[in-house]
């Protein structure tokens, strides 16, 4: 079955993403890296990514579903990018509370970083997805998970169980 993590920004995306492959053995497909890796070769930063790269990206994605069907996938607003898709993974929304997105950032960047940054960063996701996915109606996650507070391999193991249940 294949499954995809979607959600904001430093809910644990990668790392449960990272910790259920290697439980598992599937292959993982983090899109965030694969968007920063496209920005590189442009000389931009990712936020600065033209509209039409994130189609390519999210197309890529969607073929490399059908050539991986037991695989993992990981990004921030996958429940759009697969709502135009031929195949439906096990839908996977991860959440945090702000205050822990925030320090998990402050942790990658250092302390500067603010909530009002957090605010412009959410703020920007969602004009990016108005902008690329007009009218597109998002799937519904069969499963939500808070990772405020829980361990990432107690995370992946939740993840798992509902897999093969």
């Amino acid at each position: 079955m294949l499954v995809a993590l979607y959600g904001p920004s430093c809910v644990g995306k990668t790392t449960i993403g990272n910790a259920l492959s290697a439980a598992t053995n599937r292959m993982l497909r983090s899109c965030g890296q694969i968007v920063r890796n496209q920005a590189q070769l442009l000389g931009v930063e990712a936020d600065d990514l033209p509209d039409c790269k994130h189609h390519e990206v999210d197309s890529a994605t969607r073929d490399w579903l059908v050539e991986n069907p037991t695989g993992i996938v990981e990004g921030r607003y996958l429940d759009y990018v697969l709502a135009t898709s031929e195949l439906r993974p096990f839908l996977v929304q991860l959440t945090a509370a702000d205050e822990v997105r925030q320090k998990r950032w402050q942790d990658r960047v250092g302390p500067s970083f603010r909530m009002d940054d957090w605010r412009r960063m959410d703020e920007a996701d969602a004009a990016l997805i108005a902008r690329i996915y007009p009218g597109v109606e998002r799937l519904t996650p069969d499963f939500i998970l808070d990772t405020s507070s829980v361990p990432v391999a107690e995370c992946a193991r939740q993840v798992q169980q509902r897999i093969v249940s």
